[in-house]
Formats: C-alpha cells, structure tokens, sequence
C-alpha cells in the first residue's frame, strides 16, 4: 500500500510518514500546505480562522488524528475518533464558509449525489493536472475517475445515515465548499490547487477502488480533507 506524509500546517501536524496495512481499506492523507506561504497578492483575500480557541481545537483534532492513524494505519482506526470531533470541526468550517461567495456558501446545504457533481466539475476544469493519474500504479482515466466519483458518492447517500450521526454529508460537502473556495482565489499558487485536486481525487475514490467503499471509511477520509483544508485557512 502506499506511504504517504501527512503534513499539517505550522503547529499541527509534524510530517510523518504512515504505514498502511495491506487490507482493502488505505488511507490517503497527503495534503500539504504552508501557512501563508502560498499566497500572492490579490485583490480577494481568504476568510481566515481567526479565534484562538477555534485554532487550539483544530490543533488538538489534528494531533489527535495523527495519533490514531500513526498507531494503527488504516482507515477505520478513526471510526470513534472521527464522529466524536466531527461537530466542532464543521462548527467552525461552516463559519469559513458563510464568509464566502454565496454559490460556495450553497454548496455547503447540498446533498452527497449534488456534491459529487461539484467535485466532477472540478475534475473537468483541471482534466490536465489530473492526466496521466494512477493509484498503485494503476492509470485511471478522468471518465474512470469520474465514474467511482459517482458510485462512491451514490453508494454513501444511501448509507450516510448509518454512522456519525448522519454528519458525513456535511463534512464531504464543507470540504468541497472551502476547496472550491480555493480553486478560485486567485491568490492561491496553482501548485497548491493542483494538489488539492488530487487530494480530494485519492479522498474521493480510494475506498471503491480497493475494493473497499463502506461508509465509515468514506466520511473519515473526508474528514481527514476537511482537516488539511482548514490548515490552509490558518
């Protein structure tokens, strides 16, 4: 299975590699992004969190996060963790997100099968960053893609219900919203944008496409994006 680092910004997460069990359930978490590092100047400026006990929250989640996954490795090692921090951390992404353009704001209200549909637009819109995509060293087309994206995310609705409260179809589509959010600031280096499409592609598919797919292993890898989104918005 794959190695992959898991890099936080500033005080979160120290860079750590995690070993994954050979089972049908990897987990990606390879997002990175340097506190203000990335940005240019613009005439749009990011929300930015900005409370310090919003701040120590997501810090301690994190830390948390990197615990669990360091000691066990695979994805349903946050099966308790993951429904217990979910409120506080969709508390204060929602208030990122009602600081954004009112299209992105809408998203946040959407359902799974709406939000995979954003998500594929994203897809579309950086077909080329995407060319030449593989997992395992297996190529995946953007329509092969394209197709798990929506199998994935038909297959949740359905399921969502059955864990974590019923709170997996608000941290897929905050995820989205802030990613989105990104995507189109145009302060935001296309480095970075190019690799948050592949995070949340690798996010998005990787539980089908290791035969894998269950409900707690799709809302704990979105909730793992949502975490390194927000650290971009630290």
């Amino acid at each position: 299975m794959r190695i992959f680092a898991c890099i936080m910004s500033a005080s979160l997460l120290n860079a750590a590699e995690i070993p994954l069990e050979s089972n049908d359930e990897a987990l990606a978490l390879a997002l990175a992004f340097e506190e203000g590092g990335d940005l240019e100047p613009s005439s749009k400026a990011l929300p930015f969190i900005s409370e310090p006990q919003d701040i120590e929250k997501i810090s301690l989640v994190a830390e948390g996060l990197r615990k669990v996954f360091v000691s066990h490795g695979n994805v349903h090692a946050g099966d308790q963790f993951v429904p217990q921090h979910i409120p506080a951390i969709l508390t204060i992404a929602k208030k990122l997100v009602s600081k954004c353009d009112s299209d992105i704001n809408n998203l946040s209200g959407k359902n799974l099968v709406q939000v995979s549909e954003s998500l594929i637009l994203m897809t579309n819109l950086y077909d080329y960053v995407l060319d030449g995509y593989c997992y395992e060293k297996t190529p995946k087309t953007l329509s092969d893609i394209q197709g798990i994206i929506t199998a994935q995310f038909l297959r949740s609705s359905r399921e969502v219900g059955s864990y974590a409260s019923g709170q997996g179809t608000q941290v897929w589509a905050v995820t989205i919203a802030l990613a989105l959010n990104l995507l189109n600031d145009p302060s935001v280096k296309d480095e970075v944008k190019y690799t948050l499409i592949h995070h949340l592609v690798d996010q998005s598919i990787e539980g089908m496409i290791t035969q894998g797919g269950c409900i707690q292993g799709f809302v704990n890898r979105g909730f793992i994006a949502l975490m390194n989104i927000l650290s971009y918005y630290l």
